[in-house]
């Protein structure tokens, strides 16, 4: 079990439905709450806001974005939930950070898991973070895990007068975090292809036994992202048919839009497995070669010697009749027949271009 994660990883056998408890990384610190709310004429911020805050903002007329970032605290996340009407079965969801992305649909809310996707090169490994949206009629919730800035963009287009997000709902908004946590996917592959690519002169140039160790570990992190992000096609799909008390038809194109980044992304995806399988085979290919010139010269240098070895193992019989034991010039002699028989293998096997 890696370093970091909780040891239970599933509720306890016979728990009742929406029993709250935090499942995945383990996390400390203190749950801190955002506002943001908005019109056309203003946007208003409120940092390290209360419950009874987010409970106010959520009857405000106005589009709220709350979000809490932190999912470890049952108590917390129950009290918000509680303000906020948030339906039990959510709430669990919410503090499972281990689960697939997935989308739940009520009358008046709808709940949509994502993945923030991150990649550390030095590990050569994707980090997943989980982003839970929570859509209602005025107001857009997130739970994040811990302190994050992959919203910030976001937040600058919300204080830009002329921002779509300030001229449209709370269905807008969602789709705008949507769209955030997709393109990072892109930054994520073009990141693990850069290391392809660098992979790939590496086992040109001199295959090692690490370089095995390196594609083994990113053909698996494209497997974990390919279960990440096919799920999300779902999700995008399903919100095109929600009722538009909630996500409105002017709004659906651009969740269509995202559709087909993921689309994108999962071809992406498929082609960097191919490109894996590919460095894969190149490098057995090079170590085949490798072993294969090795096996080469050794098969040269034990052609070469049979002969040597026959002529040693003869006059290595001693004899007494053997004439050459008692010649005086017989060693150097036998010496000379050595070198010349070796020598004329060794032109030999040039001429064939064997060298």
């Amino acid at each position: 079990m890696k370093k970091g994660f909780v040891q239970k990883k599933r509720h306890p056998l016979g728990s009742p439905p929406g029993t709250l408890m935090h499942l995945g990384r383990q996390r400390s610190g203190p749950v801190t709450i955002r506002i943001t709310s908005w019109d056309k004429e203003q946007a208003e911020h409120l940092q390290d806001a209360c419950i009874a805050d987010a409970a106010q903002h959520l009857e405000d007329p106005r589009t709220s974005w709350i979000t809490i970032t932190g999912v470890h605290d049952p108590s917390l996340v129950k009290e918000v939930g509680e303000a906020a009407g948030i339906h039990p079965l959510f709430l669990e969801d919410i503090m499972n950070t281990m689960i697939r992305p997935k989308i739940e649909i009520l009358e008046d809310q709808v709940l949509i898991i994502m993945k923030s996707a991150a990649y550390e090169p030095e590990l050569r490994e994707v980090v997943m973070e989980q982003v839970s949206i929570i859509l209602g009629p005025t107001y857009v919730i997130t739970f994040l895990e811990q302190p994050t800035d992959i919203f910030d963009p976001v937040f600058v287009r919300i204080n830009s007068s002329s921002s779509q997000i300030r001229s449209r709902g709370a269905d807008f908004l969602a789709y705008a975090l949507a769209d955030v946590l997709v393109d990072r996917f892109y930054t994520v592959l073009d990141a693990m292809e850069d290391d392809a690519e660098a992979l790939e002169t590496a086992i040109t140039e001199d295959p090692q036994q690490q370089h095995s160790r390196l594609i083994h570990r990113m053909r698996s992190q494209l497997i974990m992202l390919r279960k990440t992000v096919w799920p999300i096609r779902e999700i995008l799909r399903s919100i095109q048919h929600i009722d538009e008390s909630l996500v409105r038809r002017e709004s659906q194109i651009f969740y269509a839009d995202v559709y087909d980044h993921v689309i994108q992304i999962m071809d992406h995806i498929d082609t960097l497995r191919d490109v894996i399988s590919g460095l894969s085979d190149m490098y057995m290919g090079s170590i085949s070669n490798r072993m294969n010139a090795v096996m080469k010269v050794l098969t040269i240098i034990a052609t070469i010697f049979i002969p040597l070895t026959f002529i040693a193992g003869v006059y290595g019989m001693n004899f007494e009749v053997m004439p050459e034991l008692s010649w005086r010039w017989g060693y150097a002699a036998v010496l000379a027949v050595m070198a010349v028989t070796a020598g004329g293998m060794v032109i030999f096997f040039k001429r064939k271009r064997w060298l």
